[in-house]
């Protein structure tokens, strides 16, 4: 898929989920307790969702990315086949969607752990689901804290078998009749999938993007640098003044014109978006988490100073100047031994030293888009 395809439609950066389940397995709940909402009617065992709403979605926006919840018909005995059908005929039509943005990343199929029995038909659906449709897939088990240990591992065991991820959960928080207090669980793991698959569908194609962009923009800089040394004066015959010429060639401002004076300059607005909805998230690991640290941690360290600190160009051309404008004359002759090739080809020497300092800097960026690609 291509980042430009990120911005068709209404140029939001979307997050969508799919919830199936059967009645009264607590989907509303259970998406309540996930986004921290009470949007999500809750009918204590009543089917909700009827035909007609089948596939509504409800919107949160969170940090500026739109989250869609998509809501089904309860599965029930009677409407197992029609249930099936209809959910891929609308998964059809979702993933067919050639931008990310539309399709669905999520799928959840929510579960009483304390009350509902899984066939095994229903997880060989699902199985197929998840790999016809690539969709990151985890069985919800809510109820999980009143649930029997014989009732937990008995379809923990069969769900295992098949090869699907399950997490339980605890949506909301009750007294039991003994008196004890059950706290809610699950919310991280389940929002790590979704941020997975966030990141799988949409994060990587924005990090790759904006990684093309400052690869460009060091090459730009580096281009702009070296055609100011190629028209400058530098050269032994002025060589007092080399600081200054140096200077006025490799300056901040030089630099801000190409780079920005701060990291919303470099970075696409739907990047920096979607970096924003994951800091909301910051307690929860993902994959690809590292990755998107990474990158933002190496283009908030280009500035001007840094250059100048990996550079050995400022501190080699500084040392000829103070050597030469040193009285000893016994400084001026070693000075010019020392660096009487150099001052040859000066131009050539500073040209060489800086392909190598944006070079080095280029390369730490394409490592990190390799990384991701991998």
């Amino acid at each position: 898929m291509n980042y430009e395809q990120l911005l068709l439609g209404d140029n939001n950066i979307k997050c969508n989920m799919l919830l199936i389940g059967k009645t009264g397995s607590g989907k509303s709940s259970f998406a309540n307790y996930l986004f921290g909402t009470d949007k999500f009617t809750v009918g204590s065992g009543k089917p909700v969702t009827n035909w007609e709403q089948n596939f509504q979605f409800h919107s949160l926006d969170i940090q500026g990315v739109t989250l869609n919840i998509y809501d089904t018909v309860g599965l029930e005995a009677d409407n197992y086949q029609n249930w099936i059908s209809n959910i891929n005929i609308f998964l059809d039509s979702k993933q067919s969607n050639k931008n990310p943005n539309e399709i669905i990343h999520t799928l959840f199929y929510v579960v009483n752990c304390a009350s509902a029995r899984i066939e095994e038909k229903e997880l060989d659906e699902l199985y197929n689901i998840q790999k016809k449709y690539n969709l990151s897939t985890a069985i919800i088990l809510t109820n999980s804290d009143v649930a029997t240990e014989e009732q937990k591992q008995g379809l923990v065991s069969l769900i295992d078998l098949k090869g699907l991820k399950q997490i339980p959960v605890c949506s909301i928080s009750k007294k039991t009749r003994a008196g004890k207090i059950t706290n809610t669980f699950g919310k991280d793991e389940s929002l790590s999938v979704v941020l997975s698959s966030s990141y799988e569908k949409v994060g990587k194609e924005l990090a790759n993007k904006s990684l093309e962009i400052v690869i460009d923009k060091i090459e730009e800089f580096k281009r702009e640098v070296i055609n100011k040394i190629d028209k400058s004066n530098i050269s032994l015959l002025n060589i007092s003044n080399i600081e200054e010429e140096f200077e006025k060639i490799f300056n901040e401002e030089e630099f801000e014109k190409i780079f920005g004076s701060d990291i919303e300059d470099i970075f696409p607005k739907e990047y920096l978006v979607y970096i924003d909805f994951l800091n909301n998230f910051y307690t929860i690991d993902y994959e690809g988490k590292c990755y998107m640290d990474k990158v933002s941690e190496l283009v908030e360290g280009i500035n001007f100073d840094s250059i100048l600190e990996k550079s050995e160009v400022g501190k080699r051309i500084a040392s000829i100047g103070e050597r030469f404008e040193n009285d000893s004359f016994f400084d001026k002759i070693t000075a010019g031994l020392e660096v009487g090739w150099i001052l040859l080809r000066l131009k050539t020497e500073i040209t060489d030293a800086l392909n190598e300092v944006f070079d080095l800097m280029k390369n730490q960026f394409e490592i990190i888009k390799r990384e991701i690609n991998s």
